[in-house]
């Protein structure tokens, strides 16, 4: 538990590091290299030999579906332990390639809220991409988004943000004809890259429960 304890402790030091250049870098191809899902799935892999496939073919996430709606919640968490803050939000996901490697673009909505009544609503886009881990059931990945929020506040001085995470995942197959379920765990940041001050940021740990379905 102290290992772990550690681990937590460590991550808003980390995501601090991160400079802002690196975030707008990142931003930028965010924003400009959306690979085109739809020409990527012109030869589907049912038409490439088993044997020729590899890590860069496969999307964990989705398998043979294409749309992913997912409910998070999320609780914070700084230098001292887990806070009284919370979120709770509602993505959707599909899937596309992002440099080859398979991934997701998503819209999400979320909001905020403490003990204090505290309360605001945040919605963005994010990129993600994804490997499997040992069986394609589970996966690993790592995400960028932007996002706007409804208020400014002692945490974050703009209401332009941008978001980092890390999550790892396993998804149940064949749970249903028409639908697969995933369980997803991730840590993610919120800062706004010292556009303006404070800039403190907030950390979350979550966890989202998530549904498959669609076929591609």
């Amino acid at each position: 538990m102290k290992k772990l304890a550690n681990f937590f402790t460590s991550l808003p030091g980390f995501f601090r590091a991160l400079r802002a250049k690196n975030i707008f870098f990142c931003c930028l191809i965010l924003l400009t290299l959306r690979v085109d899902a739809r020409q990527e799935d012109t030869t589907s892999l049912q038409d490439v030999p088993e044997s020729k496939q590899s890590l860069f073919d496969i999307n964990p996430i989705f398998g043979d579906y294409k749309h992913r709606l997912s409910l998070v919640g999320m609780i914070g968490f700084d230098e001292s332990g887990f806070l009284k803050l919370g979120n709770l939000g509602i993505h959707y996901s599909q899937p596309n390639h992002f440099f080859r490697l398979a991934g997701r673009l998503s819209a999400e909505l979320e909001t905020f809220f403490d003990t204090n009544n505290f309360s605001e609503i945040i919605f963005g886009i994010s990129q993600d991409i994804v490997l499997p881990l040992f069986m394609d059931n589970f996966y690993f990945g790592v995400g960028l988004g932007i996002y706007i929020r409804s208020q400014v506040d002692s945490y974050i001085g703009s209401a332009f943000n941008f978001g980092e995470k890390v999550f790892l995942g396993y998804r149940f197959k064949k749970v249903h004809d028409y639908f697969d379920i995933e369980l997803e765990a991730f840590v993610k940041h919120y800062s706004n890259g010292s556009l303006r001050l404070p800039n403190i940021g907030f950390n979350f740990f979550g966890f989202g429960v998530s549904f498959l379905f669609g076929d591609r």
